[in-house]
Parts: structure tokens; sequence; C-alpha cells
């Protein structure tokens, strides 16, 4: 650890320049039990932003939501703080692991309002296929749900049909 804050230290900005795009910052506070200073704020989430990060996903707390959620910056977090931290950047690029979920360097993480998973990269090319089959197999369903004509007997045709 070196410098008085993250802000001290940018070495890390380069190798995050370095990673494919759509990036996320996965940002692991290893003094995340306290809560009592927030990890990313508005600052933080401009300097990511201008990084080309997309977005943010951490185990420690972040503040400043109105601004950072004006610059449509999503971040994951444990919580929400009233004060900044006095963060200091330990290492970059490592392995870490959030909410016991590990993630790499170059892992290729999904997330949105509920929630954060990381998807293997072999299995990746996949996910557009099988995402369209199994939301064309519930959309059946909810169809049926909410038609005019719905009925209990409508309702198991349709679940067998999916099966």
């Amino acid at each position: 650890m070196s410098g008085n804050a993250y802000l001290d230290r940018t070495d890390w900005w380069g190798a995050l320049e370095q990673l494919p795009v759509p990036r996320i910052a996965v940002i692991q506070d290893i003094e995340a039990g306290s809560g009592l200073g927030s990890a990313m704020g508005e600052v933080h989430a401009a300097i990511l932003k201008a990084l080309g990060c997309d977005g943010v996903i951490t185990n420690g707390t972040v503040r400043d939501i109105p601004g950072v959620a004006a610059m449509q910056f999503p971040a994951f977090a444990s919580a929400v703080a009233v004060s900044h931290s006095y963060m200091h950047v330990v290492d970059y690029g490592a392995p870490v692991e959030i909410f016991g979920l590990k993630v790499h360097s170059g892992s290729l993480v999904y997330a949105d309002c509920h929630g954060v998973i990381s998807i293997p990269l072999e299995i990746a090319g996949e996910l557009p296929e099988v995402a369209s089959q199994l939301h064309a197999r519930e959309r059946r369903i909810i169809d049926v749900c909410q038609s005019p004509g719905f009925s209990p007997e409508k309702l198991l045709q349709a679940i067998k049909s999916v099966q």
C-alpha cells in the first residue's frame, strides 16, 4: 500500500484500459465489515466511467447515489454509506471474492437488478440461444395466464407443452 488514498495511486489505470470492453470494475473491500466509509462515490464513478467501465461491483459500500445514478453508472454494493472512506489500492488485477463470487481479471460477469453472476467463458457463446429458448417457454405460460380466456386447464396444457 502506498499513498494517502486511491487518488495517489494511478498505476492501475493502464491495466484497466488493457481489458476488453465492456468493462465492469470489481472492487473487493478488505474491510467490508464496517460499512462506515464507502468504497465508491461520484468522483470514483466518474473516474471509472472515463476509463471505460460500465459499472462497478463491490462488497463494500457506495455513496453519492443521485450523482452516480445521473451518470447512468450502475453500482452493485453491500450497502450505502454516508461518508467516503480513506480507501487505498492494495493490489489490482488479482482474483477477488465478492459475496462468495470469485472474480478474476477478464472474467465474464453479468449484473442486473437481481444481482451478479459469473459466466464461464466456454459456454458464453451458447447463452443467446439458451436464453431465447427459456424466454419463449416462459412467455407461453405468461401469455396463457394473461389471456382473457384463461383457465387452469389451459395453464396446465401450456406448462406441459414447455417441459
